[in-house]
């Protein structure tokens, strides 16, 4: 993220410094005498210019370095987080020895406490209408690739240009194997991204996607996001999440899982797990329908809460 002058900055900065110059033109041809005053004119010009100049610039200097110290304390506390859960699966691992305990009660909290951490920096100003995850596991053999689409519709709740994101899988595969894109469905054109300054594409990638035009106060928009994650289901049992913290406020949140034709599926269910919950929550049972799909729609959902599809 770097330091930009806007271009009515750069309009302004060349018609103060063509007026000035044009001033002492004129006065020198016409009005010789008033040559001095002329010339403390276009200083004068000039330095106002050079000091409206040098406050934007001070202003997004430190619009800047905040960011960065926001980023910087989030992967601060991700690395906090990582060295605590491996403290914890090591006790977890002489547990299982005493006790069986569930493979989704286990693993769940993994991404869902780094997501926590995450929740005032991904958090945009818009007000989404519907968040639509199409999940399709695909592939043959006992650990399927993810291939996922989400689609988010709403309206910008102030000026913005741009939307930001996360997504996770395992094995560190970067951005451009897992054929990830962004598309707004609005224009029908691809957008522009980025992997947030000072952090990595790793198994977590902070993205950030740039609208064509800057949108507005009240302007809608619908962006889709997809990509294909190579073996990161289970044929058996396994979870997704997704956590509701992309805004200041979600209508609804749809769920679509599309398990493969060999995946012999006893139970598929929808849990919640909000900053209040001192454990996930089953809220849905669901049945397939005939194309195999299981949908889950939550209207209303909790902010700040993960929602799990869950499947064994």
């Amino acid at each position: 993220m770097g330091i930009k002058l806007s271009q009515g900055d750069k309009i302004l900065s060349m018609v103060n410094s063509g007026l000035g110059i044009l001033v002492i033109i004129v006065t020198h041809i016409f009005k010789p005498d008033f040559f001095h005053y002329a010339v403390i004119v276009a200083v004068v010009l000039i330095a106002l210019t050079i000091i409206i100049l040098v406050i934007k610039i001070a202003i997004q200097s430190k619009r800047i370095h905040i960011q960065e110290d926001k980023i910087q304390k989030l992967e601060d506390n991700q690395r906090l987080i990582k060295q605590d859960l491996t403290k914890k699966e090591e006790r977890i691992a002489l547990l299982e020895q005493l006790l069986a305990v569930p493979f989704f009660k286990k693993w769940h909290l993994f991404y869902t406490f780094i997501w926590r951490n995450a929740i005032s920096f991904m958090n945009n100003p818009v007000n989404l209408y519907e968040i639509h995850v199409i999940r399709k596991l695909i592939g043959n053999g006992r650990i399927k690739d993810n291939n996922v689409t989400y689609i988010f519709s709403g309206e910008a709740d102030e000026n913005l240009r741009s939307f930001r994101f996360c997504i996770a899988g395992a094995g560190n595969v970067p951005l451009e194997k897992i054929q990830f894109h962004v598309k707004d469905l609005t224009l029908n054109e691809e957008l522009d991204y980025s992997v947030l300054k000072n952090t990595q594409d790793a198994n977590i990638k902070y993205i950030e996607v740039y609208f064509r035009r800057p949108m507005s106060i009240g302007d809608c928009f619908k962006i889709e996001f997809h990509w294909q994650w190579p073996k990161t289901a289970y044929i058996k049992s396994d979870y997704f999440s997704i956590p509701n913290i992309y805004s200041r406020a979600t209508k609804r949140i749809v769920l679509d899982l599309y398990p493969t034709t060999d995946m012999k599926l006893s139970l598929v269910e929808t849990y919640k797990f909000g900053l209040d919950d001192a454990e996930p929550l089953q809220i849905e049972h669901l049945y397939g329908n005939p194309d195999g799909l299981y949908r889950s729609i939550i209207d209303s959902p909790e902010m700040n809460a993960d929602y799990i599809t869950y499947y064994g």
